[in-house]
């Protein structure tokens, strides 16, 4: 029988930063054990990540703080001649928000000597976003961060699993391996053909599932990772979109238009929408004298001749290849609305997705191109 796991229960960041509070704590200790090496391979690593030599031998003292200013794990390590922080920034499922990895340098730079050095550590286990990585990339010079990711811990803690006793330490090494096994499970359904319905609407009812299908259905048309971006429905269930139009400086197609994947009734599907927010006062003022009203009807038009355009792409290319067959639009939706979905279901197998929405997509942007004369 499967002995209970303490991670299954405190899933929480702060428990994470227990743990690694807890861990980094032993590289304080006088031994030689297992778990003081494992400690010190750890920060070898966030040196390393940031390009910087670690002078372990050196070391005479390393202070750990949680929650201090807000950061969730502060690491002070005391060498004789000066000072490097190291500031922890944990996340499980969540992500950067609030420019919180600039505010935590700006806390301290006051408290530290011209000697002294920060550097950044974004320690994540969950799934790691493209946003995850542009939150990083985009940080000035100034304020370096490194990400380092369940697998890199895994990685480490693989060394030294056959030499460490410890129930916590063994714990969190299989928790991590669980949440290792469920994204790798996700991405071993989506690259088979030979999955069964309900699998597929296992994966793709967690956000992670949605965003592995849409990067690897869209990526090829994507020439920016801001395109995909995902958030929850009011009832919690998530969706997932890529933008690939944003003409709203085009008055003949002031539209947005984008895909998503979603639910409803019928099933799991990929939608292709059209939006403007008609009501918006920027909206309003662009296109002055027109009232709300007139706004509003020449968008339904537009819809129109966009719904207009799917369905010829469809046409087009089942003539040549074949195609994904199209289900029935929602009609709801003024600011938002559907221009034309696929489901994913028995008549619509992931293979043709993958295969057939780029070859569909070129086709259509063509089309309204052509009847928009953009």
């Amino acid at each position: 029988m499967k002995q209970p796991n303490l991670f299954d229960y405190a899933t929480s960041e702060l428990s994470q930063d227990a743990f690694l509070c807890w861990l980094l704590a032993w590289a304080n200790q006088k031994d030689n054990s297992p778990l003081k090496n494992m400690a010190i391979d750890f920060i070898k690593l966030m040196f390393d990540l940031h390009d910087k030599f670690f002078a372990s031998d050196e070391l005479k003292d390393i202070v750990i703080r949680q929650q201090y200013k807000h950061i969730d794990v502060l690491l002070e390590l005391i060498f004789p001649t000066h000072r490097q922080y190291i500031i922890i920034e944990d996340k499980v499922h969540s992500g950067p928000h609030s420019n919180q990895l600039q505010r935590y340098m700006d806390s301290l730079q006051s408290e530290i000597k011209p000697e002294d050095d920060i550097i950044g550590i974004y320690f994540k286990t969950g799934f790691i976003f493209d946003f995850d990585i542009m939150a990083i990339k985009q940080l000035p010079s100034t304020y370096p961060y490194k990400i380092i990711t369940r697998v890199q811990m895994l990685d480490l803690m693989e060394k030294y699993i056959n030499d460490i006793t410890s129930d916590i330490f063994h714990d969190y090494y299989y928790y991590l391996k669980t949440i290792d096994y469920t994204y790798q499970r996700m991405s071993s359904i989506l690259e088979s053909n030979l999955f069964k319905q309900n699998e597929l609407e296992e994966v793709l009812q967690s956000r992670e599932g949605q965003w592995i299908l849409m990067k690897k259905i869209f990526t090829p048309l994507s020439s920016s990772e801001h395109s995909f971006y995902n958030g929850l429905n009011p009832d919690g269930s998530p969706w997932t979109q890529i933008k690939f139009l944003s003409t709203n400086e085009i008055n003949v197609l002031p539209d947005k238009l984008f895909y998503r994947i979603d639910k409803r009734k019928g099933g799991y599907y990929l939608s292709l929408r059209q939006y403007l927010n008609y009501n918006h006062h920027h909206t309003i003022k662009k296109f002055k004298p027109k009232t709300e009203e007139h706004i509003l009807a020449e968008k339904r038009q537009r819809l129109k001749k966009l719904r207009d355009c799917f369905k010829l792409a469809c046409i087009q290319q089942s003539e040549n290849e074949g195609t994904l067959t199209a289900g029935k639009v929602s009609q709801r939706g003024k600011k938002e609305s559907e221009i034309g979905v696929f489901f994913f279901n028995e008549d619509n197998p992931l293979e043709k997705f993958y295969n057939d929405i780029p070859v569909f997509h070129e086709k259509f942007i063509k089309l309204v191109k052509r009847e928009f004369e953009i």
